[in-house]
Parts: C-alpha cells; structure tokens; sequence
C-alpha cells in the first residue's frame, strides 16, 4: 500500500509539470538586452543543431549598436564596436577578434537566404554577458561590458551614445524633441583637433545613427562622410539629406571644418 501511495504521489508531480515543460518548448525563442525585450523584426532567432542560439545579423546593429558588414563573395561577416573587430565566415567555427583567431563550437550560417550568427560568442566578443533561461526559452544580454570599455553610456531620445571614449568626437542633445525643425542629435567629427582620432568619430557616429536608422540609410550617409579626411580637411561637403520611415540624416562641411551629421525626426 505504501509503495502505491508513494507511486501515485510521484506520478502526480510528473504529471503536474508537464503543462509547464509543455509551454516552454513551445515558446518562441527570445532575446532580453538590458531587461528590454528585442523584436526581431526581419527573420526569428532560433536554437541551432549544436545548442547555440543563432540571430539574424541585423539584430547585432539594432540591438548592440555594432556596425554589421556582409561579404557575399567570401561569405564573411564583419562586426565593429569602437575599438573591436569582429569577423566570421559562414560554416567556420574559427573568427578573428582584432585580427587575433579564436574558436567557438558552432558556426555563423545562412538560412532562407538571411545571414545568422551565434549571439553568445558574438556578444561575449564585444564584451557584453550572456545568461541562458532554458525553462523560458529566453536568452538575457547585459552589455554594460561594452559600456565599460567604450565609455559612459547615455539614450538620447532612443539613439545609444557613448561620452568620454577618447576619440573626440563632440556630442550635442536637441533640446525638444517634438520639435521637427530642431536636430535631436547634433554630432561633430573634429578633423584637426589635437588628440582627435578620425577613425574611431567615424565608427562612433556610425553605431550611433544605426541604434535607430534603417541600415541601408546609415549605409548611404556614412560613405559620403568618408569622403572627407583629416588629409582633405579643404573639401566642402554640400548638405546632403538621408531618409528612412522615421528620421533624416544631415551632413555638411564647410573647408577646413569638422563634418557636421545631425539627425531630425519625421
């Protein structure tokens, strides 16, 4: 009798759990950035045949503010954050941080014509923490890593800028942001400021408009950055406008000025 109770009472908790592990099979993967949930708006995130969660390349610049790059011919991703390079080619489990090889256990890949990568080594590369709540499906991302080594973070009307990293770069706040006849952000690449490094105001800007700016846009608007340099400090560049659905992007450069990139809401 006893041995029948002591069944009975087991197969009750066996039973009472399955609902729960029922539901969270089912839940959709999803990944937690800073206790904010991300919606991966162009392909889902999921678990990949060696356990890894794998993210559409996309979400690496939304959601951790990197600069993303696709080579089709060679099948390589590269991902910038500030001082870091990070760069994977599709079906390798090797990538190079700052040109220095590492290894992971599972591989970027593609998938329904989208490029994927592995969001734990990416993350972790970058700096950033990653934890993994299996009852729940969720994948949690803490990035105060890379606000560590980058600078101190600050939203400014949900575009992610970084003060005091040493590049130079000037940062000014729009003062109302309802106010579509007023930038919201006011930045100023310095061309020959003493100590100021081109480069890294180049990349800075980039992952800034990309925390909230269609890529294809940030893409448009950065190469016409770049054709001014410390060593064309004489070129004027004439004020060119970039658009997505939300906002617009200005730049313009008088000679022997720093470039100016402001951004307005629609």
């Amino acid at each position: 009798m006893k041995k029948t109770a002591a069944f009975l009472a087991a197969l009750f908790i066996v039973l009472s759990s399955l609902p729960a592990l029922s539901l969270a099979a089912n839940l959709p993967l999803r990944i937690v950035v800073n206790g904010d949930r991300i919606d991966v708006r162009d392909a889902a995130p999921f678990i990949d045949n060696n356990g890894r969660a794998q993210v559409p390349l996309r979400f690496v610049s939304e959601a951790l503010g990197a600069k993303v790059g696709w080579n089709n011919k060679s099948k390589t991703v590269t991902i910038e954050i500030v001082s870091k390079t990070l760069s994977l080619v599709t079906g390798k489990t090797s990538y190079t941080l700052n040109g220095e090889i590492r290894k992971m256990d599972t591989a970027a890949l593609l998938k329904n014509k989208r490029t994927y990568v592995p969001i734990r080594f990416v993350s972790e590369a970058l700096g950033a923490t990653v934890n993994w709540d299996k009852k729940i499906n969720t994948v949690y991302i803490d990035t105060s890593g890379i606000k560590d080594e980058q600078g101190d973070k600050e939203d400014i009307y949900g575009f992610t800028v970084y003060h005091n990293t040493g590049s130079e770069l000037n940062i000014e706040k729009g003062h109302d942001p309802d106010d579509k006849e007023s930038a919201l952000l006011m930045l100023l690449i310095e061309l020959d400021k003493i100590g100021a490094d081109y480069e890294m105001q180049v990349k800075e800007v980039d992952a800034i408009l990309r925390s909230q700016i269609d890529s294809d846009t940030v893409d448009d608007a950065m190469k016409y950055v770049r054709t001014k340099t410390p060593d064309t400090i004489d070129k004027r560049l004439e004020l060119k406008i970039y658009e997505d659905d939300n906002y617009k992007i200005y730049v313009i450069s008088a000679p022997y000025e720093g470039i100016d990139v402001s951004i307005y809401k629609k």
